[in-house]
Parts: C-alpha cells; structure tokens; sequence
C-alpha cells in the first residue's frame, strides 16, 4: 500500500476549489482513491500509479450543498409559517463557521427570492457567534439590498454581546457611512443596557436624526436607572434643541415612577413651554396618581387652563377612578365652582360610565358651564345606546 497527500482541485457547480487528502489502495490493476477514509473514486493503475492515477471524485460539498438545497426548496414550500420557522431555526444553528462561507456563496443564489434574503441574515448572524470579524467583512462586502443591512445589524447585535469594545472599534472603522452608522446604532443599543456611557458616546457621534435622538434618549433613560443624577446633569448640559428637549422630557416622565415631585420640578425648570414639556408633565401625572393620587390631584390643579390642564386631569381622574371611586368624588366635591372643576366632573363621568351609567349622569348635573353639561351628557346618552348593541364600547376615544 502507498499513501500520497493529493491536492485535488475541483470546479463544478460553483463549489469553488478544495483539496482533499487522499490515499492510493493497491488492488491489483485497480485503486481506490479514498478521502477522509470514505472510497470516492475508482480508477485503472498503470505501470505507475502516482503519476498515471485518474481521479473521477464526487464532491463531498457538492453532495452537501446539494441536499441543503433541496432541503430548502422544500422548506419554502411549508405552509405551516411556525413549523417552517422552527425546522429552518434548528437547520441554521447545525451549521458551522466552515460550512457557512460555501452556503452563503453557492447556496443563497439558487433559492427563491422570499427565502434567500432572510437566509442570507441569519447564516451570517449565526457566522458571527463564532467569527465575527469575518462575519462582518462578508456582510461588508454584500451588494446593496436590504439584506445587506439586516446582516450588519445582526453582526454588530450578536457582537457587542460578546466583545464590546471589539464591536465599537468594528463600526467606527468603516468606510461606508450609510453602512457604519447601521452598524454604531445596533452596537449602541446593545451597550445601553449595561454601558450606557459607551452608548451615549457612540451615539453622539451619529449625524442627527429621528432615529439618533431616540437612541440618545434610550441611551440617557438607561443611565439613569444606574445613576439618575449623573444622567440628568449630563442631560442639562445638551445644548438648547429638540435634542435636549426629548431627551428631558423622557428623562423626567421616567423619573417620575421614584420622585414624581422631584421630576415635577425638573420638567418645569429644564423643559422649555410646549409639547415636550406638557409630554413629560402628562407621563409624570401617570405615574404619580399611582404612588399618591392625593399628592397628584393637588399639583395638576395648579395647572392653568389649556392642553395641558385637560389631558393631565383626563388621566388623573381615569387612572384614580380605576384604583377607587370614593377619593376621586371626595376631591371632586372640594374644587371650587369654575374651569377646573367642571372639567375634573366630565373626565370622572365618563371614566365611571361603563359601569354606572346613571351615575354618571347624575355627575353631569354639577357641570356649571350649560353647553359642557349638554355635550357630556349627550356623549354618555349616546354612549348608552351603541353600549346595547355594543358592549365593550367605551365613551373614551
């Protein structure tokens, strides 16, 4: 028997080139070629078999590639979406990091468009737990097709889980700006929620848009769960935008749910007048009729009239009512005649009419204001009709 190490160059089908070790067995005038100790050849020996030795090999990846494929046409044809995502899950998470570049290349173009893409994604996610960098160069090297930026973002997500700084030193790095910029927002997000600081530095670096003040505002609001009042001095320091605004409108609404009073105040202090403004004051009352609805009751009553004033006793009035209804009456029998009281009875009539519809009108009847009164009113009558024919209709809209 003689052993010889054969590189064997095959092109067929797309595979590409590989070699294979191979071992020469002396049958008398015939050999056996075998591979990895499989037989995947015969041949006829001449007077000397290394140089006269022809090789007619099937292709191992071929066969593997071949059956993938069939696999997955048949898998495109599943009409069970649940089975097809679990059977297509457990396929991906069989394959290994040698195996994932040859599907990418040979397998993704011969399947139909509906499942090429999203395979694509998911064999680089699956790519990047083990070899990230090399995920992400392929992933790079994509064409332009929204695939392309599925499979950056599942790359840096799966990343910046395992090597942080790794991943922050990936993004920045790229030449294309369209592509980094994907990329630094998915590695962001994923450093928010335990290096929110990194985040914010990413973020910062972001050209501004809808998509960056969200993420600088996610990013703030984690900190602050950490360190609220690092992070609300950071925030203070934004310079004057929509930015800065967002990001303190947020900042204070969360707070709220620890400290409304102190969240009060730097809504009213930090927030310029206006929508982020009355935002942030809405999402503290919320929060605060559910730690002391007293307390809240008291502050938005100092509230002027307006917008704000209206949708801050709307929810109020409904949250209290949810939690019992004898407080709510009470505060509302201690308002004097005017704007806020009238406004304070029609909120608590029509948070009470779904279960108490006549005493809901009843309440109607200390509305001072005459076409208030009339508009509630016929808002709950109405409301009492369509509740006939459908119950689970609500006099809020």
């Amino acid at each position: 028997m003689k052993t010889h190490w054969l590189a064997l160059l095959l092109m067929g089908s797309g595979v590409g080139l590989f070699a294979v070790r191979a071992r020469w067995v002396d049958h008398g005038h015939e050999g056996i070629a075998v591979a990895d100790g499989t037989p995947v050849l015969l041949a006829s020996r001449g007077p000397d078999p290394v140089r006269s030795m022809v090789f007619v090999a099937a292709s191992r990846q071929e066969e593997e590639l071949s059956h993938a494929a069939a696999f997955l046409h048949d898998l495109a044809c599943e009409p069970n979406s649940m089975k097809l995502e679990s059977t297509l899950q457990a396929w991906i998470d069989s394959q290994t990091a040698d195996r994932i570049p040859a599907l990418l290349r040979d397998l993704s173009a011969s399947l139909p468009d509906a499942l090429s893409g999203a395979l694509q994604v998911r064999l680089i996610r699956r790519w990047a737990e083990t070899s990230p960098s090399e995920a992400g160069r392929w992933a790079e090297q994509m064409p332009e097709i929204p695939a392309r930026r599925d499979a950056l973002e599942g790359v840096a997500v799966v990343w910046a889980n395992h090597d942080l700084a790794a991943a922050s030193e990936w993004a920045q790095q790229m030449g294309d700006a369209p592509a980094r910029d994907t990329v630094m927002t998915s590695v962001a997000y994923e450093a928010a929620r335990s290096e929110p600081l990194i985040a914010l530095e990413l973020a910062m670096r972001l050209p501004v848009s809808a998509g960056h003040v969200e993420l600088v505002s996610h990013a703030t609001r984690q900190w602050a769960l950490l360190e609220p009042v690092a992070a609300t001095g950071w925030a203070k320091t934004l310079p004057e935008t929509n930015l800065r605004a967002r990001v303190l409108s947020e900042l204070a609404a969360q707070l709220g749910e620890a400290d409304p009073a102190a969240a009060a105040g730097l809504a009213l202090e930090s927030i310029p007048a206006g929508r982020e403004q009355d935002d942030a004051l809405v999402g503290i009352v919320q929060r605060w009729v559910q730690k002391d609805a007293a307390q809240a009751a008291a502050w938005v009553a100092q509230f002027p009239v307006g917008a704000l004033q209206d949708s801050s006793v709307e929810n109020l009035v409904r949250l209290w009512s949810m939690q019992e209804r004898d407080a709510p009456a009470e505060w509302l029998n201690t308002l004097p005649a005017g704007e806020l009281r009238d406004l304070a009875i029609e909120k608590f009539a029509r948070a009470t009419a779904t279960e108490d519809a006549q005493t809901a009108l009843a309440w109607t009847e200390l509305i001072g204001n005459l076409p208030r009164r009339n508009r509630c009113r016929e808002l709950l009558l109405n409301y009492g009709m369509q509740a006939t024919h459908h119950p689970t209709h609500s006099p809020y809209f």
